[in-house]
């Protein structure tokens, strides 16, 4: 017996969306270095630069594993945008509630405002988009 692997029509996830991710993962690689090296060593807590850093690791590796997901049309897709709009969130809100008064926190909510949280909705839409489709799909397996 052969297992059945699932896999979203194209529709459900464009190939627009593969893009962006891929942009994301092409941007945030000299953003880590930079954090690295320009953020403070200690700012309240030892090793501030490394936390920062580490965490938009951790957002790249997401971005990475969802735009290779997406252009696989897996249902893994949508646990990996799940988690990478999270990441999104969280990140933005730390980075605006981190931030020194003033042009950095202006910034930090200027980011959130017209990438960070656009691209969760988004991401948080077509894990929506594609678990809808995975409902349809079972409902009427003869589709």
């Amino acid at each position: 017996m052969e297992k059945q692997i699932f896999h979203f029509p194209k529709w459900v996830i464009p190939n627009w969306v593969i893009g962006l991710y891929a942009v994301a993962v092409i941007v945030l690689a000299p953003w880590i270095y930079i954090l690295a090296e320009d953020l403070p060593e200690r700012q309240l807590a030892h090793h501030w630069d490394l936390a920062w850093a580490g965490f938009d690791v951790l957002m790249l590796c997401l971005f990475a594993l969802t735009a290779f997901l997406a252009i696989r049309k897996t249902i893994w897709f949508t646990l990996s945008a799940i988690s990478l709009s999270t990441i999104l969130f969280i990140d933005a809100w730390f980075d605006i509630l981190t931030s020194k008064s003033g042009k950095q926190q202006w910034v930090a909510l200027l980011l959130a405002i017209l990438v960070e949280l656009p691209i969760a909705v988004l991401t948080l839409f077509l894990a929506y988009r594609a678990i809808n489709h995975l409902h349809e799909s079972a409902k009427h397996p003869d589709r």
